[in-house]
């Protein structure tokens, strides 16, 4: 477990150490105090993105360890290995032209964009205008770096301790920044790839992706559902070849019309309407169990493919119970029958475009779509002012909610509205001046 993240020489300012007692910390500041910046500071070092460190000013920067290892980085240890591309010529030209930095900036930059959308980077343009080369030579020449298997071309012995850091660490990062933050949205149209990330993420989750979320697990279900209708149909065969076996355990099973009549929905359109019902009045008035062995083998089946599709319909179930919470006069409504998820009014049921939602309401119905139905486990959250767009009574239960998911096995925070605290997590925040050291 971490037991202290420390920056040494912030922008030569001040020196941070957090310490740490247990795996959530929330760290409350005026606005303009630095409080962003330290969040950053720190899920780039646990994720490993180099972009964002070498835009921080420090010193040193490191965590240590409960066991006692202490993983440290000079400021110097992000420093681009240029070697394979210092020998270009247009290197030599774009250094006289606009130094160092600004390559070092640029090729950081144009990783945000796909590889046909370099020139819409602001900086791919300075430095086409400031050279003489035509526009294609220098996107070619950067695409080429894009290419490069070593993307973030740092020293082995960086890489060795990033390493040693991530399996000291062994969480997904999970960066969820002040919501929407427009020069993040880059990723929404592929600007970089999970390989990029090493599997790390920022919130970066849209309507679009709830949408897609939300396909992907129902259609997961309601196609289990009829490749095992298609697999209970051939064990029906032997069955009839041998004989049937019908357990009690298999009688006791199909006790519950309730679950019948959802197995029976999902297998859709192959089985009649007329035939269901049929199924349904057996089963409620127990008149299967007599003399319809076949029946109750059937049945008994498509409700174990019902229990093991429990996990996704748990999740779902979890994902509505927790966002309908923060819904007022709309909620989410799961049909477990027809596998179906919607968003309607509560006063008359009408159905609720997920794009109509205010932008508090998008900000929780992505949250949540994210930690549930995405199905992510060992979380480690870095939230950046999650109070935005959201009102008191919901940021006062937002944390917690996040907490009880059971996803988030590590939390970061930082906040300057003291109803994110106004919980149980009261006890694990923590005024960022105590920690702080003016230079």
């Amino acid at each position: 477990m971490i037991k202290e993240f420390y920056i040494d020489g912030l922008y030569d300012e001040r020196d941070v150490k957090i310490p740490f007692n247990g795996e959530y910390k929330i760290i409350v500041a005026k606005n303009g105090y630095g409080k962003t910046t330290i969040l950053n500071s720190f899920y780039a070092l646990l994720s490993g993105d180099i972009s964002k460190l070498r835009k921080i000013g420090f010193k040193k920067i490191g965590i240590k360890f409960e066991d006692g290892v202490d993983i440290s980085f000079e400021k110097s240890d992000f420093d681009a290995d240029l070697e394979s591309i210092k020998g270009h010529p247009l290197f030599s030209h774009l250094e006289s032209k606009l130094g160092r930095d600004f390559i070092l900036e640029l090729l950081d930059d144009i990783r945000r964009f796909p590889p046909s959308m370099i020139e819409s980077s602001p900086l791919f343009r300075r430095a086409s205008k400031a050279l003489d080369y035509p526009t294609r030579i220098l996107r070619e020449y950067l695409s080429d770096f894009r290419l490069n298997k070593d993307r973030k071309n740092i020293n082995s012995k960086t890489k060795a301790k990033l390493t040693t850091l991530k399996a000291k660490f062994p969480y997904k990062s999970l960066y969820l920044p002040t919501y929407r933050r427009v020069e993040e949205d880059i990723r929404a149209f592929g600007a970089i790839s999970d390989d990029e990330t090493d599997g790390h993420s920022s919130i970066n989750f849209g309507m679009s992706d709830v949408n897609k979320s939300i396909k992907s697990i129902t259609s997961e279900i309601l196609s289990s559902s009829v490749e095992w209708f298609s697999k209970i149909n051939g064990q029906m065969l032997s069955q009839l070849v041998n004989g049937f076996e019908v357990t009690d355990e298999m009688k006791n099973s199909i006790s519950e019309p309730r679950s019948v009549e959802i197995v029976l929905e999902r297998i859709g359109k192959n089985i009649s309407i007329s035939h269901k019902e049929q199924i349904l009045n057996l089963v409620r008035s127990g008149e299967i169990l007599k003399d319809h062995d076949p029946l109750v083998y059937f049945v008994a089946n498509l409700l174990s493919v019902y229990e093991q599709q429990q996990e996704n319909d748990q999740a779902i179930q979890s994902f509505t119970k927790v966002s309908n919470k923060y819904l007022n006069d709309k909620e989410v409504v799961y049909n477990e029958s027809n596998v179906t998820i919607e968003i309607v009014r509560k006063k008359n049921r009408r159905p609720v475009d997920i794009e109509s939602l205010s932008s508090g309401e998008k900000q929780i119905i992505s949250l949540f779509a994210l930690l549930y139905l995405q199905k992510k486990n060992d979380l480690a959250i870095f939230f950046d002012e999650p109070e935005l767009s959201l009102s008191i009574e919901w940021q006062k239960t937002l944390l917690p909610d996040i907490v009880d998911s059971g996803k988030c096995k590590f939390l970061f925070c930082t906040t300057h509205s003291p109803f994110i605290f106004e919980n149980e997590l009261e006890r694990v925040t923590v005024d960022l001046a105590m920690y702080i050291k003016e230079l």
